[in-house]
């Protein structure tokens, strides 16, 4: 599990039905270094499936297990454990 901040959005022209309701974000990762303050984000920004419904600037945490897959392989239910651990806290004092 790792925090990152959206930075941003990716627009799709097609996508499959099972995608209605969802988007992709862009999000930098973020260090300890950045999420206490001492320094900005600097790593390579990456696209992340979002079901929640973030927004720009908001700190997330994502995987990048093969855990991250199973979004598009069933639909879990509402008492799934990892639900809580996708929330979002908007953060406006991280500044790219």
């Amino acid at each position: 599990m790792r925090m990152g901040q959206v930075i941003g959005t990716v627009t799709l022209s097609r996508s499959h039905p099972s995608l209605v309701g969802a988007s992709y974000r862009v999000v930098v990762p973020l260090s300890l270094d950045n999420l206490s303050g001492r320094t900005l984000p600097d790593a390579e920004p990456l696209v992340v499936y979002d079901d929640l419904g973030t927004g720009l600037d908001d700190v997330i945490a994502f995987t990048e297990g093969g855990e991250a897959t199973n979004p598009f392989t069933h639909k879990p239910s509402r008492s799934t454990p990892t639900t809580p651990l996708c929330s979002t806290q908007s953060n406006s004092t991280l500044k790219r």
